[in-house]
């Protein structure tokens, strides 16, 4: 299981560079969603954050051997896979490639293209809320092993683990979304969305096999199946307006640059 994911997530860190080289080549961001690599990388990033606080956090060790002592022994550490955690720290690095893009070709966007009002509100929003539980888990500390309003510190990485997830099941809907308000998906490389569509199989296919590890023995920063499946689906909606909805389309929506010479 985490092999396959581990080449799923190298085969999403290849799409990423060939969509790179795609914007470097054509000199344009024109099409491309702000807001899927914004998403993507802080995506990745919380996944980094809970995954070192799985693995080296003594107060998570603790509060997690004493909730669990049946799974845990006390000091013990919750399963980790470095490989996808290395992984992650790749991937941050390739979606920082294309966000530099994004800002160097930021006057061949098109109008609607940038950080939307939506996206944004939800980012801000889920800081809000992990600054909140933050400062709940640490009220006490070190005086009290418990947090206020029943927040310990491992309810604050939990809670984070699940957003992280939550954010990345959807980071694809942006795309569509813009794909639709210009009725074209001009912008976008025909093998980032192929790469990433294998990608999302072979990590679905890795969920498939029968595993000989109860649920406490698996990595916890394994990607669940819910995830790639939401991915998946919005992805092959992509494919659809690519392919068949707005294939023959051309790009009518004006760019920032030809408005501000006007």
């Amino acid at each position: 299981m985490i092999l396959l994911q581990c080449i799923s997530g190298l085969l999403s860190i290849t799409a990423v560079l060939y969509q790179k080289r795609y914007n470097r080549l054509h000199h344009s961001v024109y099409g491309l969603s702000y807001d899927l690599y914004i998403l993507d990388i802080i995506c990745h990033f919380l996944s980094v954050y809970c995954t070192m606080n799985y693995r080296w956090s003594p107060l998570v060790k603790s509060q997690l051997s004493k909730r669990f002592p049946l799974f845990y022994s006390m000091g013990s550490s919750p399963p980790i896979s470095f490989a996808l955690f290395l992984k992650d720290l790749l991937f941050i690095i390739s979606c920082f490639f294309v966000l530099r893009q994004l800002t160097v070709y930021r006057s061949t966007r098109h109008i609607y293209q940038g950080f939307s009002v939506i996206c944004m509100f939800v980012l801000g929003l889920s800081g809000l809320f992990a600054i909140f539980t933050y400062v709940c888990a640490c009220s006490n500390l070190p005086e009290r092993d418990s947090g206020k309003l029943g927040v310990f510190y491992l309810e604050h990485i939990n809670y984070l683990w699940v957003i992280s997830y939550g954010l990345s099941a959807f980071k694809y809907v942006p795309q569509l979304t813009l794909n639709w308000m210009g009725s074209c998906t001009r912008g976008l490389s025909s093998k980032y969305i192929t790469i990433n569509l294998v990608a999302c199989l072979i990590k679905l296919l890795s969920s498939i096999f029968p595993s000989n590890k109860e649920f406490y023995e698996k990595a916890y920063n394994l990607c669940p199946c819910v995830v790639t499946l939401i991915q998946f689906t919005c992805l092959c909606g992509i494919i659809f307006q690519a392919q068949w909805l707005y294939m023959r389309n051309r790009p009518y929506l004006p760019k920032v640059n030809s408005l501000n010479g006007r």
